[in-house]
């Protein structure tokens, strides 16, 4: 009954400090952040805090409470609120602080080429605009700098070297930080009941004002979040690491708020697929879902399919749609598009794997249109797997069967906006024409009145540079593409059309290396050297020089990530 009055009593003076614990989730977010744990030795907490603590642990102490996706931005969600009451404007500081750098968290995801600068605003933000930083100011910062790899930082303050470092030591040197600031606040909180109880001298206002908070509380997401960083670079021993330093904690400590979740465990996977460490990435990585503790979920299963189709061996399509079919959960739109994915990278030397890579896509159209879930929705990736399959593939009606998907998508794209194609879909239907044999126009049994080779590349290239859709601008992989197409003779009526072509990427600033490579081979000689300037090409060697083709030509030229 004791401990009853307790609870109610202290629940009452948060009530009236108009600070809100309605919810199972703040409670939880409430102990994570500022109750103090016996992994800094045992503590010595006032009645009202150990009946709290109590309360929360009988409320919920399920790690589903802690499965929150590191990459999502629901930074606002870990949000807690103070319990002074002798300093309203602290806690308003603190979260209004914490919103702008949610929202430079945010923007490092949203804006890549300035991502270093605003993970570098919010830890300036964090270290000298925040009077009392916490635990949610930390944890976006963190994911400021993850989400900024793999961009290079100036070292931190406290080392000796000068060298610039990767975002993801810059986060795991904060998360240190983090764990030092919290030992501090700890020792502080204990000490002031240690004095207190010992009866030591303590003035009225340092009585009146209670002991010290901590702020500062490392949680799952602040591991998760430097494994992300990790990740993002393939660096997998380093991201097994700090899982590994997480595990470690929660084993010392007992804390849920430290036990590693689906997301940890997770971005173990993310990591083995960027590390472009080919087929013993894959294999290892299916071992470590095996033996995970946590129960797999479809992400898992999908960073497994993208790790064996990045693996670059001849079976790994096979592989990829064996899980697909073993997978206990179920698959999702993206399940299906990275074995697709996988089959599709396997298609220049297996010839059955376009063939398979479009029954995957029968077989999710079929799933979505018998149930209806909105996770099982085709959309333009599922569809350009297929095409790029198909495009790479020796399929004899390859540029066919992808200009027939094509239209596909065209069409239904009308009633379904996630069908669309873009400018990659096209580019790979261009490029499906262009390793085409223009003598396979006469072999083609798809349908009747097959548009040639020649027609489907004007059409798709007219479509392209006349569209005022932004998912249809031609890129400089479109101009490369028609201007091979021309220099495989597929234009060999018209030997004026790559001319035109080239002049159309020179005006819209999309004159790449490998667009003149293209150009080299499509046009002849004299008019090549007309279109060059003095210095940009040798034709003694047959090399450009980049450095002079002038910066109009380029101004567009975007790479594409790997």
């Amino acid at each position: 009954m004791k401990t009853f009055i307790l609870i109610l009593g202290v629940l009452l003076l948060i009530a009236q400090s108009g600070r809100s614990f309605t919810t199972t989730t703040s409670l939880i977010n409430t102990r994570q952040s500022a109750t103090p744990h016996h992994q800094y030795g045992p503590l010595l907490l006032p009645p009202s805090l150990s009946a709290i603590s109590a309360l929360e642990t009988a409320v919920d102490t399920s790690s589903s409470s802690f499965h929150k996706d590191n990459n999502a931005d629901d930074d606002g969600a870990d949000y807690y609120h103070d319990t002074d009451n002798d300093d309203d404007t602290v806690s308003s500081e603190t979260h209004r602080i914490n919103l702008e750098l949610a929202k430079l968290a945010v923007a490092c995801a949203d804006n890549t080429r300035q991502s270093q600068r605003l993970a570098l605003a919010a830890f300036d933000l964090l270290k000298h605009n925040m009077t009392h930083p916490d635990t949610v100011a930390y944890n976006s910062v963190l994911k400021a700098f993850a989400k900024s790899a793999p961009s290079k930082f100036p070292p931190p303050a406290s080392s000796r070297s000068s060298k610039w470092v990767s975002a993801a030591e810059r986060a795991h040197h904060l998360l240190e930080e983090m764990m030092a600031v919290h030992k501090a606040q700890t020792a502080a909180y204990q000490d002031w009941y240690i004095r207190r109880d010992k009866q030591q001298t303590m003035s009225q206002a340092e009585l009146q004002q209670g002991p010290p908070k901590i702020r500062v509380k490392p949680n799952v997401r602040s591991f998760s979040t430097v494994m992300d960083a990790y990740s993002r670079t393939g660096q997998v021993p380093e991201t097994l690491q700090v899982l590994q330093e997480l595990q470690d904690r929660y084993d010392e400590t007992g804390d849920f708020a430290l036990q590693p979740n689906i997301v940890s465990y997770n971005t173990v996977l993310a990591a083995y697929a960027k590390s472009r460490g080919g087929l013993p990435a894959a294999e290892q990585a299916e071992q470590f879902l095996e033996e995970q503790v946590v129960q797999p979920d479809v992400v898992s299963y999908n960073a497994l399919l993208v790790c064996w189709a990045r693996s670059g061996v001849p079976h790994a399509g096979e592989r990829a749609e064996a899980i697909l079919r073993q997978m206990p959960v179920t698959p999702n739109t993206k399940s299906y598009a990275t074995a697709m994915d996988a089959l599709a990278r396997c298609a220049r030397s297996d010839s059955l794997s376009a063939a398979r890579a479009h029954g995957l896509l029968k077989e999710l159209q079929e799933a979505f249109e018998e149930t209806g879930d909105e996770a099982l929705r085709p959309n333009c990736i599922s569809y350009s797997s297929v095409i790029h399959a198909y495009a790479v593939s020796k399929e004899p009606q390859k540029a066919q069967r992808a200009f027939a998907l094509l239209e596909e998508m065209k069409q239904k794209g009308q009633t379904d906006p996630a069908v669309r194609p873009n400018t990659v879909t096209y580019n790979s239907v261009l490029n499906a024409c262009t390793t085409s044999s223009p003598l396979g126009d006469h072999h083609y049994d798809g349908g009747t009145n097959p548009k040639s080779l020649q027609s489907i590349v004007q059409s798709l290239y007219q479509e392209l540079i006349q569209s005022d859709d932004p998912r249809l601008k031609p890129d400089h992989f479109t101009f490369g593409t028609v201007l091979k197409a021309c220099a495989n003779n597929i234009f060999w009526d018209d030997p004026t059309f790559g001319m035109y072509v080239f002049q159309e990427a020179r005006r819209r600033g999309q004159v790449s290396l490998g667009v003149l490579v293209q150009l080299r081979h499509a046009v002849p000689m004299h008019v090549l050297c007309e279109f060059m300037p003095s210095q940009a090409y040798d034709r003694e060697t047959r090399q450009f020089t980049m450095s002079h083709i002038p910066k109009a030509w380029t101004r567009n030229v975007r790479e594409r990530k790997k």
